[in-house]
């Protein structure tokens, strides 16, 4: 089995692990230069296209990250925001507005300033899980997928119950296998499909694993650029790549 297809729903993992393989390994703990030359090329001092937020699933171990949640999941090569932030995901007014927009999702850290876990420029927003789940490779959905996998972020669509053009029949969890019994969210993981905000579902973001970056300790801080305390909002922070790029550090 692949470091990408392990099953922590037979195997005793603790925790999410790190990629060990493909690009998500190869851009792991970029450095802060190469971070800041990528959002420089897309730059633009009005713009904003970047998002970030509080990660409430990841705990500091000495100076090292553990992922205890499903979210964000970086496993099967691709970073996907599927099962947390569920209001966050309602925040553009259409699913197309979200892509090439960038997500960063941060560790508090003090008074002012987070730890950066991970940065996705999004490759797509999809409607439903079940969408999400269609354009998918298999290798990708057997490392996310929740029936197999405790810490897994795709919900398995029961294929000849959905109706391919109806959007109420794609967000039903009664349309999708429930996960396996030792699955973190296994107590609410219909809410996962099926949230609803402000007359829009919730939104399945799938990253350009070309640039996607994650941290697995800590190595670059986030400063709030107004110096105020970074709190848990429910549609995250909005910034200007500028903005972002002025904000960033390498941890002291």
């Amino acid at each position: 089995m692949s470091a990408n297809n392990y099953n922590p729903c037979k195997e005793d993992y603790e925790f999410q692990v790190f990629p060990k393989s493909g690009i998500l390994f190869t851009n792991m703990n970029k450095n802060l230069r190469n971070i800041k030359d990528i959002l420089n090329k897309e730059a633009d001092e009005n713009e904003i296209n970047l998002r970030t937020y509080l990660l409430s699933s990841i705990q500091l171990n000495d100076k090292k990250f553990i992922q205890n949640g499903c979210a964000p999941n970086w496993q099967g090569n691709y970073i996907t925001l599927c099962t947390c932030k569920h209001m966050m995901r309602t925040a553009e007014e259409n699913p197309e507005n979200w892509e090439n927009k960038w997500i960063a999702g941060l560790l508090y850290k003090d008074e002012n300033s987070a730890y950066l876990v991970y940065l996705m420029k999004i490759k797509k927003a999809f409607e439903s899980m079940f969408d999400l789940w269609k354009n998918l490779d298999e290798d990708t959905k057997i490392s996310k997928s929740a029936r197999k996998n405790k810490f897994g972020d795709l919900f398995e669509p029961k294929i000849d119950k959905i109706d391919i053009k109806d959007i109420e029949s794609q967000v039903n969890p009664c349309n999708y296998y429930p996960p396996c019994n030792e699955h973190v969210h296994i107590h609410s993981w219909y809410f996962d499909i099926h949230s609803y905000y402000n007359g829009k579902y919730s939104v399945y973001l799938l990253g350009n694993n070309e640039n996607s970056f994650i941290y697995n300790e800590k190595m670059i801080v986030v400063n709030h650029p107004e110096r105020k305390k970074f709190t848990q909002g429910a549609y995250g922070k909005k910034w200007t790549s500028n903005k972002f790029i002025e904000n960033i550090e390498l941890e002291k």
